[in-house]
């Protein structure tokens, strides 16, 4: 049986570390794998997340202002369903006899979503409404994000708390949702702007039916026309962009990272020459515990260095550097910790001070 526990360790630390034999106490077995008796307390000698820093090369990327940040649902799940939990509400709410499992696959989602929509449409929208229609507890990270020197932010989530932090006027940033998005006004023309590619359901505000991508029809709709997919071209053909609270199992982000492998491919095989830099932050994966046959438990490193290699071999596919974080808890205060730290990258100092990431974990 295998347990997990979120990882505090730096993974290459970790793994030297460990496997090095210098943690008093273990000793390693075959396979990769530590023996573990009583070992909770010592798994934490780490090097302390104070340490960890930005990537040199994304630093730069962003204090020069030629960076996008391009956010995904991570960042706002703790404050909103996520999309297995929003499938299967829709379902139940529009009579819908099937439900998502724990193996139905982004297709089936897609496919689920679309069943709902046409069962009962208004309930659909109603759900939508219900779900993401209000402010809630606002991600202290998003404040950092929008200070940091970003040039424009990108985002695939449906909720307002990205408008609602970049419309303050600290930040005085002009919004725009699809299908009116302007690629031409990624390079501050004349703010900042925050793009909403697959919609906004605004707060107190019913979304109008299409204005969304949710469901197959949805998506193949926003995919397959124009505007959305001119607009990703030329977001990933000419702009560095960072990636956060994004992973590649995220339906509503596979079709933005099949965009990055296709443009990719065209920039080699005509150009010859690179793409401008991507990355991504990840927070560090988790521990992976195995129960041994005497009840004790035991660190499988070599699963974990499978998983991570497997995860880094997906991205390198796609041209995308992964930068990981040390998450402390669903705020991502991990992040927004290693990103107070890098004050010269800050447009001004933060405002809400009693919301450091040492104070939310």
């Amino acid at each position: 049986m295998a347990f997990r526990q979120r990882g505090r360790l730096s993974s290459k630390f970790r793994i030297h570390y460990f496997l090095s034999g210098k943690a008093s106490g273990h000793r390693k077995s075959r396979g990769g794998r530590q023996d573990c008796k009583g070992c909770e307390a010592q798994v934490a000698v780490s090097n302390h997340p104070e340490q960890v820093k930005l990537d040199p090369r994304l630093a730069r990327c962003i204090k020069k202002g030629e960076c996008v940040a391009f956010i995904g649902s991570g960042l706002s799940n703790s404050v909103y369903c996520d999309w297995r939990t929003l499938i299967t509400c829709l379902c139940n709410r529009c009579g819908v006899t099937r439900r998502p499992g724990k193996e139905s696959s982004s297709d089936d989602l897609l496919d689920l979503a679309e069943e709902a929509k046409s069962a009962a449409p208004c309930k659909y929208y109603a759900v939508l409404h219900e779900k993401f229609g209000h402010i809630g507890t606002t991600n202290p990270l998003y404040d950092i994000l929008m200070r940091l020197n970003f040039k424009s932010y990108v985002t695939t989530n449906f909720d307002p708390l990205l408008a609602h932090e970049a419309r303050k006027p600290e930040h005085n940033m002009s919004v725009e949702v699809y299908p009116s998005l302007s690629a031409a006004n990624i390079n501050r023309n004349p703010r900042r702007t925050v793009f909403y590619i697959h919609g906004l359901i605004k707060e107190g505000a019913t979304p109008a039916p299409m204005s969304i991508v949710l469901s197959r029809s949805e998506f193949h709709e926003a995919y397959r026309g124009t505007t959305l997919s001119s607009f990703l071209e030329q977001l990933l053909t000419f702009h560095p962009v960072c990636f956060l609270g994004c992973t590649l199992d995220e339906h509503p982000l596979k079709n933005v990272f099949e965009e990055c492998s296709d443009i990719q491919s065209k920039i080699r095989g005509v150009h010859g020459g690179p793409c401008p830099e991507r990355f991504i932050l990840l927070a560090e994966q988790e521990e992976v515990w195995v129960s041994t046959n005497d009840g004790s438990r035991t660190r499988d490193l070599s699963e974990e260095q499978r998983r991570r290699d497997a995860e880094e071999r997906q991205y390198e596919h796609l041209g995308i550097q992964i930068v990981r974080y040390f998450r402390k808890n669903d705020f991502h205060s991990g992040l927004r910790h290693m990103l107070e730290r890098e004050s010269s990258l800050l447009k001004r100092a933060p405002t809400r001070l009693g919301l450091l990431a040492e104070n939310i974990v």
